[in-house]
């Protein structure tokens, strides 16, 4: 676990392509949250809670985009404080795969969930 908080500390979110993000969101995050970001998956209705607007995650904060706490509630590292329950997957633990020991491993997986963040910062608007 240590080892996996100092990997990712030192993946900075605008250090990764935004376009990888992107293909990474259309796999894994469209579902519930739509091609837009926008809420409106076509799972969403089969949701115990409604996936948020991704584009208004800057506007729901003040106009600042929180990439280290969007790493976070991403990897599975903190509590998606509007949820009752923790109803989105763990991607970080997804992305680990059958290799959670190998140090490799955790590094692709924190740079995935980097390059997701690095896209969602990218589709940010106003409300």
């Amino acid at each position: 676990m240590i080892l996996l908080m100092l990997l990712n500390a030192c993946v900075t979110p605008s250090s990764h392509d935004p376009g990888t993000g992107a293909r990474l969101f259309g796999t894994y995050c469209t579902s519930c949250h739509g091609a837009n970001a926008r809420g409106d998956g076509i799972a969403n209705p089969y949701l115990k809670v409604t996936a948020p607007d991704l584009t208004l995650i800057a506007a729901r904060r003040g106009g600042r985009f929180a990439a280290e706490e969007i790493y976070k509630i991403i990897d599975g590292q903190s509590s998606v404080d509007f949820y009752d329950h923790r109803h989105m997957p763990i991607w970080g633990y997804d992305f680990y795969g059958n290799d959670a020991d190998d140090e490799r491993a955790h590094r692709e997986a924190g740079d995935r969930v980097t390059s997701l963040v690095a896209y969602l910062e990218t589709i940010q608007r106003q409300k």
